[in-house]
């Protein structure tokens, strides 16, 4: 019979690669949403620093020009300096606007509006500087020809390339800030569904990963329990696992095997030691008569002597067979001994690989309550970063309330503040995504901090089962234990049979030699009758302690008997 069984995918093995697939979930789970984040973050910066910038910096340019335009009409109206100051200030401003337009800009369209802009403010430059030398000069006629020429020809065509400018930078922003609300909600969407995709595979992965841990070992419990209870007549356990527990299931079904040939050896032997006892007790009782007879012939009348040596004759062949019948029994006493011992160690060896399980089951335990540590690590992250989002939102407060006071300082302004009025409103409309934006993020956070109480539950569960399965291993543990101290009880009883027959071996040996002198001293001389009398009487004390002997023995034997009958085979 084949038991070996080579271990393909150990028990550490299995749950090795349950908790490393399910750490492999929450860490993609976890780049993918930072991944997520962080592009949303970007779009949205993008948003702020490049198209809400560009579209200030356009309507800045707008605002500077106009500012230059005053500063000139300004100069050339009262000849003050500071007219003159304002306008330098203006132009410096409007180029420096102008450089990091050119720079910042992207599109085709946007470089060429952008480029002309550029043209005609130095066009304007040129104007302005020669009315301001006309001035000096004291040339009215000349610098008021500029004025209301080249200079007012420059200035319109100025604001119409400003608002064409403008106009496109406000479409592209919208469009881009629908894309990219459009990318938000597509990613919330695949977040969402990868999390329940992630759950569900781990969910699937612990399930199967205990049952094929606990489904065998709770098959090998009932057996154990079985056998416990003295039912060796169970069948082969048969299951498909290749591991420790297979191991196991493989030890004990060579363990049942063992014992129910040792139990059905043991049987068969204490039936024959009952037997062969019985037989000994009606031969010593047969000697004894005998012997008694014997000595009463030899008292009434030496001729009875040939009576005598018949009679020792017979008694020495029943007392060879006796013999011949105690070695035999002695031989399978040894035997039985021996198969006791090795289902012993078979028993111990069964107890060891279940204390073994045990301990792959508590190290099962700490690995599942350093994997609860670590998810619940996640969620605190969750709710760190949901701090962080409140902090977004508000700074978006902020935000709002300082576009608002801008709006409202705008409207004091009057209408040199209408252009800034409308940059106060975009941003307040932007501050306004923003929260709105975070506070979608928030609710996206929630919903991961839900499902990481849902994982954290799944393996306070899976915690509770291999707790079970400890309770389980350990029932089986003790019925090993039951078993071992009765295969002691057995092998107790072996021994005390064993040196019972050497005893009765001894016995009849020293009968035969008694027999044969005495058989001896007949023939010899019928002189010698009351020395074989007293011979015949010792023969009778022999006789009757070969009795006492033969009744230890079947009383030994019952008990026996009584031993194995607990044993179904």
């Amino acid at each position: 019979m084949k038991w070996g069984r080579k271990m393909r995918f150990t028990v550490g093995k299995k749950l090795l690669f349950g908790f490393v697939s399910v750490l492999l979930l929450f860490a993609l789970y976890g780049v993918i949403s930072n991944y997520e984040l962080n592009k949303m973050n970007n779009e949205y910066s993008d948003l702020i620093e490049d198209k809400v910038k560009k579209l200030l910096l356009l309507k800045n340019v707008k605002e500077d020009i106009m500012a230059e335009s005053n500063g000139i009409r300004g100069y050339l109206l009262s000849g003050e300096s500071t007219y003159l100051s304002d306008y330098d200030m203006a132009s410096k401003r409007l180029n420096q606007q102008l450089e990091e337009l050119v720079k910042t800009s992207k599109g085709n369209e946007n470089n060429d509006l952008i480029n002309r802009l550029n043209d005609l403010h130095k066009e304007f430059e040129k104007s302005a500087n020669d009315a301001i030398k006309f001035k000096m000069e004291e040339n009215e006629a000349e610098y008021m020809k500029i004025v209301h020429t080249s200079a007012k020809e420059i200035g319109k065509e100025f604001d119409q390339v400003a608002n064409k400018l403008i106009t496109y930078n406000e479409e592209q922003l919208i469009a881009y800030s629908n894309s990219t609300s459009k990318n938000v909600e597509e990613a919330k969407l695949f977040v969402l569904i990868f999390n329940i995709i992630a759950f569900i595979l781990a969910f699937t992965i612990a399930y199967f990963i205990s049952k094929m841990i606990t489904n065998p070992i709770i098959v090998a419990s009932n057996a154990i329990d079985r056998v416990a209870k003295g039912e060796l007549n169970i069948g082969k356990i048969k299951i498909k696992n290749k591991d420790e527990i297979g191991s196991l299931i493989q030890s004990l079904n060579k363990m049942l095997y063992d014992l129910r040939k040792v139990v059905g050896q043991v049987r068969e032997t204490s039936v024959l030691v009952s037997s062969s006892s019985e037989e000994l007790a009606a031969s010593a009782g047969q000697s004894s008569l005998a012997s008694e007879q014997v000595a009463q012939i030899s008292q009434q009348n030496a001729t009875d002597i040939e009576q005598q040596l018949f009679s020792f004759r017979s008694v020495s062949t029943s007392i060879g067979e006796m013999a011949a019948s105690i070695k035999e029994i002695t031989s399978s006493s040894e035997e039985m001994k021996e198969v006791t011992k090795h289902a012993n160690g078979l028993t111990n060896n069964g107890l060891q690989s279940v204390e073994n399980v045990v301990k792959q089951i508590n190290e099962i335990n700490r690995t599942v309550s350093n994997a609860t540590s670590s998810i619940q690590g996640l969620e605190i992250r969750s709710n760190e970063i949901s701090n962080i989002i409140g902090i977004i939102t508000s700074i978006a407060d902020q935000t709002n309330l300082l576009a608002l006071n801008a709006a409202i300082e705008a409207a004091r302004a009057g209408e040199h503040g209408k252009g800034f009025a409308v940059v106060a409103d975009e941003v307040r409309k932007l501050a306004e995504e923003s929260k709105n934006s975070a506070d979608q993020i928030k609710q996206m956070l929630e919903m991961i901090q839900l499902e990481t109480s849902k994982s954290v539950n799944v393996m306070e569960e899976g915690n509770k089962q291999v707790y079970e399965g400890l309770k389980e291993t350990e029932e089986a543990n003790f019925a090993f234990s039951q078993i071992a101290q009765a295969m002691g009880n057995v092998t107790n009883k072996v021994e005390i049979v064993s040196s019972a027959l050497g005893k009765l071996l001894t016995i009849s040996d020293q009968i035969i030699s008694e027999i044969t002198n005495v058989r001896e001293i007949a023939e010899k001389s019928v002189a010698a009758t009351q020395e074989a009398s007293a011979a015949t009487e010792e023969q009778l004390a022999t006789m009757e302690e070969v009795s006492t002997s033969a009744t230890a023995l079947a009383n030994l034997a019952e008990e026996l008997q009584s031993v194995v009958s607990h044993f179904k085979i």
